[in-house]
């Protein structure tokens, strides 16, 4: 039996008409749990030679921006598949009760309720360690039927505490999370284990807030570099934690100009009464001039103490040939702690 042309042409037509039909359906992703498995929770416990207990015991400045304070991981414990999905599917990486990148530079890193502390979450396997959980998400689309991880040998998750700036104390609240969610199956969560943060350092104050260099005539001035009667002050740390502090360290720095960097002079405060021809010099307690802007080690400091007493000298100093006009001498200066 024979088919005539023109019932040919209509049977080509219907094809092609489903052709297309078929090729603009949309694939629709539909994910499951496979074999058995569900949501795979983890509560990651941290650890350094700095956590004793759930307490880590740290000086406030031990830490530069980036490293990493303590961490914690856990193996995966699924192995195989653990999900199947249909057509083309979704997947993220991220973190709940996230406000973003903490600083600059740092991947991934959020802010906890600790000031100062961030947590950063990652995966690890025999390829390396991935900073996969951002604030958006590290999204992407996959046509995979079958989901399982190990691929790159045993998998595991972890968390890391990185500093995001000067180290506060504090329990930390556990809003954090990182989750993996495979087009609407929500397979992973990553929690951290409580901790506390007990950041040492100490209270820092003066004997003399203002120094008083005395008064004194131009006469006490006879020549370039002459120097007044030095005058004593100190700067006293008190209630200094008994544990987590090896060592202090101090910054001064001035708020004026600096004239002689080898004498540790600086400028006087310019203004109409101020008098001209002469700086402050500043000592340690043996006379020698300081290090402005360097980071200087107090050795008088034992770890375990809860006070010490940091000694210094201050004069008037004649800073050129130009002759010495009386006025008002002031001159600040900042003093910056650091601990260790």
């Amino acid at each position: 039996m024979s088919i005539s042309s023109a019932y040919k042409k209509s049977i080509y037509f219907t094809a092609l008409v489903l052709a297309v039909f078929l090729q603009l359906r949309p694939a629709m992703a539909s994910c499951s749990f496979y074999n058995g498995n569900g949501l795979q929770s983890y509560l990651i416990k941290l650890n350094s030679s700095n956590v004793i207990g759930d307490n880590i015991i740290l000086a406030r400045d031990q830490f530069s921006l980036g490293s990493t304070i303590a961490s914690g991981q856990m193996p995966n414990s699924v192995n195989g598949d653990y999900a199947i999905c249909l057509g083309n599917n979704t997947y993220s990486y991220y973190v709940t009760g996230a406000t973003g990148s903490t600083v600059g530079g740092l991947r991934n890193v959020f802010p906890t309720n600790i000031p100062g502390v961030g947590l950063r979450f990652f995966s690890r396997d025999n390829a390396g360690t991935v900073y996969r959980f951002g604030n958006q998400g590290t999204v992407g689309l996959s046509s995979a039927f079958r989901w399982g991880w190990s691929q790159n040998g045993n998998t595991f998750w972890g968390a890391e505490i990185v500093p995001t700036g000067p180290i506060g104390s504090g329990t930390y609240d556990g809003s954090l999370m990182a989750v993996f969610i495979l087009d609407k199956l929500t397979v992973l969560n990553l929690r951290v284990a409580p901790f506390t943060i007990t950041a040492s350092s100490c209270s820092a104050s003066t004997t003399q807030p203002v120094v008083d260099l005395g008064k004194h005539s131009k006469r006490d001035f006879p020549a370039q570099g002459s120097t007044t009667e030095k005058k004593s002050f100190n700067i006293e740390l008190t209630g200094c934690s008994e544990k987590g502090l090896s060592t202090i360290s101090y910054t001064l720095s001035p708020l004026n100009n600096i004239v002689d960097a080898n004498q540790a002079v600086m400028a006087i405060t310019s203004k109409p009464e101020a008098a001209a021809g002469v700086g402050v010099k500043v000592m340690d307690q043996n006379g020698a001039p300081v290090r402005f802007n360097s980071v200087t080690h107090v050795p008088s400091f034992v770890p375990g103490s809860q006070a010490v007493t940091i000694p210094f000298q201050a004069a008037m100093y004649r800073t050129s040939a130009v002759p010495v006009v009386a006025g008002v001498v002031h001159a600040p200066l900042t003093f910056t702690m650091t601990y260790r």
